[in-house]
């Protein structure tokens, strides 16, 4: 079992928010790899620690099982484009990522709990997709389906 304080302690405050550990796992024997999730009162937060780097993806659906993430600088950057800001693809520090939560949290709680801002997220996502693809593909072209 993996704790939030083995894999992101800058999240630490999240337990005062009414997030507990809902599923864990650890694998030793593939680099300290590990998956936390923590279960909030409206959504969900997932910790993956892939050899030693850690993604933070927020639940996009309620109720079991959690299939629907986004990643946490997405969601930031949606965010930061609804308000006028410049989104980035440039991947963010954790500490950053944990600040940047905290102080979002409102508009966080206010996207993830309308059905008409998630639908403009998840429209943000395959855009930012579409847009990333020839880049990361460009022998085919950057289709994305």
């Amino acid at each position: 079992m993996i704790h939030l304080k083995d894999i992101a302690p800058e999240f630490a405050y999240l337990s005062n928010m009414g997030f507990c550990e809902a599923d864990s796992s650890y694998r030793r024997e593939s680099f300290g790899d590990a998956m936390l999730v923590l279960a909030g009162p409206e959504f969900a937060l997932r910790f993956i620690r892939d050899r030693g780097q850690v993604f933070v993806d927020v639940s996009l659906a309620t109720g079991t099982p959690l299939v629907d993430w986004c990643p946490l600088d997405t969601l930031l950057g949606f965010i930061a484009s609804t308000q006028g800001a410049c989104s980035t693809d440039a991947s963010i520090a954790l500490d950053e990522l944990s600040e940047s939560l905290h102080d979002k949290w409102p508009e966080v709680r206010q996207v993830l709990t309308s059905q008409t801002l998630l639908a403009q997220l998840r429209k943000f996502m395959l855009d930012r997709s579409r847009a990333r693809a020839p880049r990361v593909f460009p022998e085919s072209g950057g289709e994305i389906n």
